[in-house]
C-alpha cells in the first residue's frame, strides 16, 4: 500500500493538467455559487410557487440585484482563481487540495452525493423545493459526482545520500575539490518565463581519472546500466542531487517538475563532436566536463534521477531497437493527451525523453517516440 502511495501519477503542482482545472471549474463554478443561490432563493422565497419559478432565471440579468450580485461575484471570484492557477505559480492549488485532504473529501463528497436525493425527496414532498431548488441541487450533486481527488506525493522526511559517502558528499558540497559551476534555465510552468538557476560542487579530480580508466564499451544494455551502476557509486552524484533536492524543496516543486528541472541541467552542457546515440562517459565525466554526447545526457540524466530517488516520477531507460541508441522513459503520462504519450510498460505509460541538437542548443523532445523509434527494449534503473 505505501509503494501505491508513492507512486506519482499527477501532482497539482505540475503544470495544471485538463482533468485538476476541470475539477476546480466544477468546484468552484457550481459547489460555491449553487448553493449560495439556493439559499438566498429560500431566503427570499421562503416557499417557491410556480409563478416564481422562472424568478431566479433572472438573475443572469440581475432582475433580482441582490441575488444576483452573489452570483456575479461568486462567478468572478472562480474564474480569477481557476485563471490564476492556470498562469501562476501560487500555491493555491497546494492549498486547495491541503484543504480537501484534510476536510475528508472521499468521504463528505460521497455522503453528500448520497444523503442530498433523500433530503430533496422530502422537500418535494412537503411542497419546500421547486424546480428551480431541484434543478440547482442537481448542479451540486453533478459537480462533487465529477470532482476527483488528485493522487498526492506524500510528504516525508527524505535522504538521499547513503551513509557512507554521506561524510564525503558535505565536503563536495562545501567546495573541497576542484570545483565546477552549473548554470542553467528552466521554466517549471511553461507558461511564464524561464528561470535561472545554479549550483556549485566540488569533484575529486583523482576519481575522476579513475572513472576515465573504467571500461566503457558498450557490447550488451547491461553495460548502459553498469555505467549508471559505477556512478552511483561515487559521492559527486549524490553532492549534486542533494543540492538539486534543496533547491527543489525550497520551491516547493512537484516531482515531475523537479524531473523536467534535471534535464533542462544536462540540456546546458555542450555537445560532443562526435555525438553519438550511446554514452561514450560515466555521468560523472559528463558532469565534470559538462560536455557529451546524446547517450551521455541521456545516462546522466537517469543516473541523477536514479540519485533523487521517490522524489521524482519512475524513470526507465529506453534502447533503441538496433541498439545504436538510448533514450529515457518517465512515468505519469498516463494522464496526458495520447500525442504526449510515448510507451507503455508494465501498466505505467510513460513520457519519451530524447535530447536533441537544435540551433546550437541541446533541447528535450518530451512526448511521443518519434521516427526510428518503433521498436523499443525497456531497461530498470539499478
Amino acid at each position: 500500500m505505501a509503494n501505491e502511495l508513492r507512486r506519482i501519477i499527477y501532482d497539482p503542482n505540475d503544470v495544471p493538467h485538463p482533468t485538476f482545472a476541470g475539477s476546480i471549474l466544477w468546484v468552484g463554478l457550481f459547489f460555491l455559487p449553487l448553493p449560495l443561490m439556493l439559499l438566498v432563493h429560500w431566503y427570499f422565497q421562503q416557499q417557491p410557487q410556480t409563478s416564481i419559478w422562472l424568478r431566479l432565471l433572472s438573475v443572469l440579468t440581475f432582475g433580482d440585484w441582490r441575488v444576483g450580485l452573489i452570483a456575479a461575484i461568486t462567478f468572478s471570484a472562480c474564474v480569477a482563481l481557476v485563471a490564476w492557477l492556470m498562469r501562476s505559480e501560487s500555491k493555491i492549488a497546494e492549498l486547495v487540495q491541503a484543504c480537501t485532504d484534510n476536510a475528508g473529501l472521499r468521504g463528505w463528497t460521497l455522503t453528500t452525493i448520497i444523503v442530498t436525493p433523500l433530503v430533496s425527496i422530502l422537500l418535494i414532498l412537503l411542497r419546500k423545493m421547486g424546480v428551480v431548488e431541484l434543478v440547482l441541487v442537481s448542479g451540486v450533486e453533478a459537480a462533487l459526482a465529477s470532482a476527483r481527488t488528485l493522487e498526492r506525493f506524500p510528504p516525508e522526511e527524505v535522504d538521499l545520500v547513503p551513509a557512507d559517502l554521506m561524510v564525503e558528499v558535505e565536503e563536495l558540497k562545501k567546495g573541497k575539490g576542484a570545483t565546477v559551476n552549473f548554470s542553467w534555465s528552466f521554466a517549471p510552468n511553461p507558461l511564464a518565463s524561464p528561470e535561472s538557476l545554479s549550483l556549485q560542487i566540488a569533484f575529486n579530480t583523482e576519481r575522476i581519472e579513475q572513472a576515465r580508466d573504467i571500461d566503457h564499451r558498450i557490447v550488451r544494455d547491461e553495460d548502459l546500466l553498469r555505467f549508471i551502476a559505477v556512478s552511483l557509486k561515487m559521492p559527486e552524484i549524490f553532492a549534486i542531487a542533494s543540492l538539486l533536492h534543496e533547491e527543489h524543496e525550497k520551491r516547493h516543486w512537484s516531482p515531475f517538475q523537479r524531473a523536467m528541472n534535471v534535464l533542462a541541467l544536462v540540456a546546458s552542457f555542450n555537445a560532443d563532436e562526435s555525438n553519438t546515440g550511446l554514452p561514450k562517459r560515466l555521468a560523472i565525466e559528463t558532469l565534470y566536463e559538462k560536455i557529451g554526447t546524446t547517450g551521455d545526457l541521456v545516462i546522466t540524466a537517469a543516473t541523477l534521477l536514479r540519485a533523487l530517488g521517490r522524489t521524482v516520477p519512475d524513470t526507465v531507460l529506453v534502447v533503441r531497437g538496433d541498439g545504436k541508441a538510448v533514450a529515457l522513459g518517465i512515468a505519469g503520462a498516463g494522464e496526458m493527451p495520447k500525442e504526449m504519450q510515448g510507451f507503455e510498460h508494465e501498466g505505467e505509460v510513460y513520457f519519451f525523453c530524447l535530447p536533441q541538437r537544435i540551433e546550437s542548443k541541446w533541447q528535450w523532445h518530451t512526448g511521443q517516440r518519434i521516427a526510428g523509434w518503433e521498436s523499443i527494449r525497456i531497461l530498470r534503473l539499478p
